[in-house]
């Protein structure tokens, strides 16, 4: 948890720095924009116990995403990232997952950090059962097809 604190912490200090904004944001545009991701969010979330990675892929920007989990996989395209995806959601019978906490920061009119804790409620074809409080943070960025992650970093336990 505290390595997912910094992370966010160096990601919104690297985008503050970087912040060439074209339009002023506002309080009122802040708000409307944490509205519009935190939806399409649970979304994402919700796509996640249909256990089809194509259902997912609706939410990822394919050209620009850089993806870390806890056990130190990285993925630095889309494709390798959803191969994995694929094997994962190969082994499970069924999984339900929920949000119990997301945040969003809105660090410009084109990107927006959720930070938030998954709950994973995970059946394996084996029988095993999992469950696990997952935090991770999503950096989201609006495009010309929309808002899409180009930034996924998971704690699993």
């Amino acid at each position: 948890m505290k390595n997912l604190l910094i992370l966010s912490i160096l990601v919104l200090a690297l985008f503050s720095c970087t912040n060439n904004q074209s339009e002023q944001l506002t309080e009122e545009l802040k708000t409307a924009i944490k509205q519009e991701v935190l939806e399409i969010n649970e979304k994402n979330v919700s796509s996640l116990n249909l256990l089809d990675v194509d259902a997912m892929s609706e939410f990822w920007n394919e050209t620009e995403l850089i993806c870390v989990n806890s056990d130190y996989r990285h993925f630095d395209s889309y494709s390798q990232f959803k191969d994995s995806v694929s094997t994962w959601f190969s082994n499970r019978e069924s999984q339900s997952v929920t949000i119990k906490q997301a945040n969003a920061e809105v660090l410009d009119v084109n990107l927006v950090l959720v930070t938030s804790i998954l709950n994973w409620d995970i059946t394996f074809k084996n029988g095993y059962k999992l469950n696990n409080d997952e935090p991770n943070s999503i950096l989201w960025k609006k495009g010309e097809e929309g808002w899409k992650i180009i930034f996924l970093h998971e704690s699993w336990k």
